[in-house]
């Protein structure tokens, strides 16, 4: 069977101003004994966290693919960055977003999202992992079947969430950095260091990519447990991982 989409022109234009407020963010050299040690300043993009380029991207996407319109309404399970984000660029293009969240988010996190979504979901059921994300994405698949064209962006599957950090994060690190050795990357839904790690191979075929991992995380095949800080770690081993070129796994307590 044939379908055809037809992107939305308004939106598309709506999120072309949008992508105007994607700027670069900087990368500054720290203070530390024995090595050179950069960091890459992303609480610096507009809503404040990394998860900014994940939501742009994937919503650009969908609406050039006419997969959203209008009338869509966005779904999303989030521990707090990814939903902010989305949050505030759905609102600024006229979309209706539902954040599926957990007792785990930060309050200002969460009243942010409540002063700004018509519907917000919290569960409060821990999966057999002792966490939520389990329970928060059986949410996500209920609510897109009880809602009439809704749309779950999916940030641990969703090919472009890795597209976003290939080629707006890891771009402007190949850009600002002449060589690299390593490139320490935080891990949860699996997007960032996907998309970084294949891009800078490409730039810095001998750079090692080592992923950092909370205590308590199943991404790397441990015995999941309960955590308690939000954005690092995941009771899942996420779809978009087996993209990722990884050659080491530091796995961080959450008291350290």
């Amino acid at each position: 069977m044939a379908v055809l989409c037809t992107p939305s022109q308004d939106l598309l234009r709506r999120i072309d101003r949008l992508g105007r407020l994607m700027r670069p963010t900087p990368i500054v050299e720290l203070e530390f004994s024995g090595a050179r040690l950069f960091a890459k300043l992303e609480y610096l993009n507009p809503v404040g966290s990394i998860k900014d380029r994940t939501a742009y991207w994937i919503l650009r996407r969908a609406a050039e693919r006419g997969e959203i319109d209008e009338h869509t309404t966005i779904v999303e399970s989030s521990s707090g960055n990814f939903a902010t984000a989305l949050a505030t660029y759905a609102d600024l293009l006229g979309l209706r977003f539902i954040p599926v969240i957990d007792p785990n988010i930060l309050p200002t996190y969460e009243s942010f999202l409540r002063r700004t979504c018509e519907t917000v979901v919290k569960v409060d059921t821990p999966d057999e992992s002792g966490g939520y994300l389990k329970t928060r994405l059986a949410a996500v698949h209920e609510l897109c079947a009880a809602t009439p064209r809704a749309f779950w962006t999916n940030q641990y599957g969703n090919l472009d969430g890795m597209d976003a950090h290939y080629r707006l994060t890891a771009e402007e690190i190949c850009a600002d950095l002449p060589s690299l050795d390593y490139a320490f990357i935080g891990v949860s839904s699996g997007g960032a260091i996907s998309g970084i790690s294949r891009r800078l191979k490409e730039r810095f075929p001998e750079a090692r990519i080592v992923a950092v991992d909370a205590a308590g995380s199943a991404i790397f095949g441990s015995t999941p447990r309960p955590r308690h800080i939000p954005g690092l770690g995941a009771g899942i081993v996420p779809p978009l991982l087996a993209h990722a070129h990884i050659d080491d796994v530091v796995v961080v307590p959450e008291s350290e």
